[in-house]
């Protein structure tokens, strides 16, 4: 199992080297958190961190920014709820369902669990047809901009 990990004390933090992109974070942890392997999360990435080089990715925690509360942290407490209420998205196969214009989608598989995920990575909404008999865990459709959802499929 892999170890997914965007930013730690040994390299800049991944909000740096997007330039300061939040939405690019946001994203990117939403995939950390759906795709095979075991996501670590570095301090200060779920309230968006910032840090270049060393000594400025060891920045200290900003606690007033879990007080006046923050969307990634909302997201991370979401998603890895979901994972650990669907086993699917811990150790299910991985499945490439759908390739379209700035974004994709895949299945995690486990045992009849079939879990669907589906990221838009473009500025602009993306119209993301749900299968039939799906239902959505996290996320909408259509999808917003730099947003992914989480559906639950039907047994095949």
């Amino acid at each position: 199992v892999s170890h997914n990990l965007f930013s730690s004390h040994d390299v800049e933090r991944f909000l740096h080297m997007a330039n300061e992109n939040v939405e690019a974070l946001r994203l990117a942890t939403f995939l950390q958190l759906t795709i095979p392997g075991a996501p670590g999360i570095y301090y200060g990435d779920e309230v968006a961190v910032g840090g270049g080089r060393d000594p400025l990715n060891r920045a200290a925690f900003p606690w007033e920014r879990v007080d006046e509360g923050h969307d990634l942290t909302e997201l991370i407490t979401s998603l890895t709820s979901l994972r650990r209420h669907h086993p699917a998205l811990r150790q299910g196969r991985f499945r490439e369902a759908d390739r379209f214009d700035e974004g994709f989608a895949f299945t995690r598989e486990l045992d009849d669990q079939r879990i669907l995920v589906a990221l838009n990575n473009s500025t602009r909404p993306l119209d993301y047809d749900v299968p039939d008999g799906a239902t959505v865990l996290f996320g909408e459709a259509p999808l917003p901009p730099m947003t992914g959802l989480v559906a639950q499929l039907v047994e095949a």
